[in-house]
């Protein structure tokens, strides 16, 4: 409110002018943010919610009450809600609405499930079979037992369920769910790695529950009206799973624009754990994401994924992750993408002809793969700014897609390249042993016109003869590789042809090479490539055998990269500035001066 006027004499006209004024002020000032609190356990949905003591309790109170931008939602920590979240407000910009947590810090965040526990006394044996069943009116989209999944198998009636169905599986149809056990005769050497109690009849299993609800946190309205301006942080999604082409997510960000997910943790989904959906400007920060509904088929069963398709209101939808991990990703009923017997699901599908550009900082996902793709979009920049993935293949599609800095470990550390103008640098992968896979190698190059370079290859010391640190699967297909430090026990590089660039790269002695038939190093250096390589049997890394593969102050490697400012990174997979010395180093590091 503004001050009266000093001068002001309170006469009838001063005083209506003072009235005005005042109305003005209040018209134009915006009111104060509030906060409104909600504890599933103790509060009241009569109360007035702007005080832990005054707290609401229910969601359904929540979405019944208008908010205005800047004003935050709190949920008390160690609360579970069975119901949706979906905004039915938009804040603005520079002024979300924010869905947060609030309580002591030590507790578990809030947890929104889309779950609801059986009663396992109530299941029904069908005779002498491995069927028992018990009455659900809800339809079930998945369900879980010990936080274990069981398959589903497709609806239908329990009879041609208990003839036609895989052991350790579920079907829901009219009212009746039916579960199939393990027979342990006849199922027991096929599915030894399912967990002992699918043997055992359901009540002396564990806790069952059965998940009825999806999209648990969803920026769309119960209308279907997207939202926008949006914050959720410290919360909890379990429990989504759900076995189609639409469902499933934990977290559903659809039509939205300016939207920051930070610090959710999404358990159990279905097609995806977060979704970004014909949605602008979406931040994922500090995030987690854990065990997938097995059994998705393509494009579905990833921690994340961007999609902006034909019908999006956006022309090119920018979505950003940071610091997000993915784990327990196991998915033990499918082979998508996994030619080696037990499956992952992947952290990251991509795809669309409206997306925009997407920026993945520091991503981790331990047994999952990856896939990069703008094939749909090629203009819409993919960046990924390092991060790491454990014993899983990364697959690249489309053009001009960059690699910066990304770590892999493991037998089936692998990158499946396709398309072109793709940059990889600064990589450490070490430990791939693949033994099977398309030219047992670490990089296979699909297509030409990409280029690897400053990055260390160091394959397992066990992998086979065989193993290379890069192929191609035709003629003319060959990256330009420079200043790499490369280890194999095969042909380093086993290429269809020569490479047009091949130089300053490091090598152990008695290096073999494939191009045209096996090429020792003079007669590889004949055909003008790698005139600059350097020879070391010990590139001197400071610890690999605890994972440190930068380089001693004595590594060969070390101001061997005499290169064009032009050829070098600006920085090494730490960031350090290149080059540091009298030129830049060989490999993923640069040893600071």
């Amino acid at each position: 409110m503004l001050p009266l006027p000093a001068s002001a004499a309170w006469s009838g006209t001063s005083l209506l002018r003072c009235l005005a004024i005042m109305a003005l002020a209040m018209a134009v000032t915006p009111a104060a943010a509030q906060d409104f609190y909600v504890d599933q356990l103790h509060g009241h949905d009569a109360a007035d919610g702007t005080t832990p003591e005054s707290a609401w309790s229910s969601l359904a109170k929540v979405a019944s009450t208008r908010l205005a931008p800047g004003d935050r939602v709190l949920f008390k920590r160690g609360g579970c809600w069975r119901e949706r979240l979906r905004p039915r407000w938009d804040g603005a910009e520079g002024k979300p609405i924010t869905y947060a947590a609030y309580g002591d810090a030590a507790a578990p965040k809030p947890r929104f499930t889309g779950s609801e526990a059986l009663d396992a006394q109530q299941f029904a044996q069908q005779g002498n079979s491995r069927v028992y069943t018990i009455a659900h009116a809800a339809p079930v989209h998945a369900l879980l037992v010990d936080g274990v999944f069981l398959f589903r198998h497709d609806p239908g009636a329990w009879e041609r369920f208990a003839a036609e169905a895989k052991p350790w599986s579920f079907t829901w149809h009219a009212g009746v769910l039916s579960i199939k056990l393990y027979d342990p005769v006849a199922d027991a050497a096929k599915f030894a790695a399912l967990p002992a109690f699918a043997y055992q009849q359901p009540r002396s299993q564990g806790a069952w529950r059965a998940v009825v609800e999806d999209d648990l946190i969803c920026s769309l309205a119960a209308d279907g009206t997207p939202h926008h301006h949006l914050v959720f942080r410290d919360l909890i999604a379990e429990d989504s799973a759900r076995l189609d082409d639409n469902g499933g997510y934990g977290v559903r960000i659809m039509g939205s624009e300016d939207i920051l997910i930070e610090r959710v943790e999404v358990y159990r989904a279905g097609k995806h754990h977060f979704g970004c959906i014909n949605s602008h400007r979406v931040v994922h920060r500090d995030c987690y994401a854990a065990q997938p509904h097995p059994g998705q088929d393509n494009g579905g069963n990833s921690a994340w994924v961007s999609f902006n398709g034909p019908d999006s209101p956006y022309p090119a939808g920018a979505s950003e992750y940071w610091n997000c991990t993915y784990e327990h990703t196991e998915d033990t009923w499918s082979t998508l993408y996994n030619p080696y017997g037990t499956a992952h699901a992947f952290i990251m599908e991509m795809h669309g002809p409206k997306l925009g550009p997407v920026l993945m900082d520091h991503l981790v996902s331990r047994g999952g793969g990856w896939s990069l793709n703008n094939s749909e979009h090629p203009d819409a920049r993919i960046l990924v700014r390092g991060g790491l993935i454990e014993d899983a293949r990364l697959v690249v599609q489309g053009r001009g897609i960059e690699i910066d800095g990304l770590r892999m470990t493991g037998p089936h550390a692998t990158i499946d390249l396709s398309g072109t103008g793709h940059l990889l640098q600064n990589l450490v992968i070490t430990g791939t042993r693949t033994h099977g896979w398309d030219k047992d190698t670490v990089i296979l190059c699909r297509n030409a016109g990409n280029t690897v370079r400053f990055s260390t290859i160091v394959t397992a010391a066990d992998a086979g003869a065989a193993q290379s640190c890069i192929a191609t699967t035709a003629a003319g297909n060959a990256p330009a590789c420079y200043a790499n430090i490369l280890i194999a026990n095969g042909a380093v590089l086993d290429l269809a042809d020569a490479p047009g660039v091949c130089d300053r790269n490091l090598y152990r002695s008695g290096v073999v090479f494939a191009a045209g038939g096996r090429k020792d190093l003079a007669a590889w250096k004949a055909l003008g490539l790698d005139a600059g390589a350097v020879i070391a049997d010990d590139p001197r890394f400071v610890a690999p055998a605890a994972g440190d593969w930068r380089l001693q102050e004595d590594s060969p490697a070390r101001d061997a990269a005499a290169l064009p400012a032009a050829k070098i990174p600006a920085h090494d997979a730490d960031g350090t500035p290149r080059p540091q010395g009298k030129a830049a180093d060989i490999g993923a590091y640069e040893a600071k001066r």
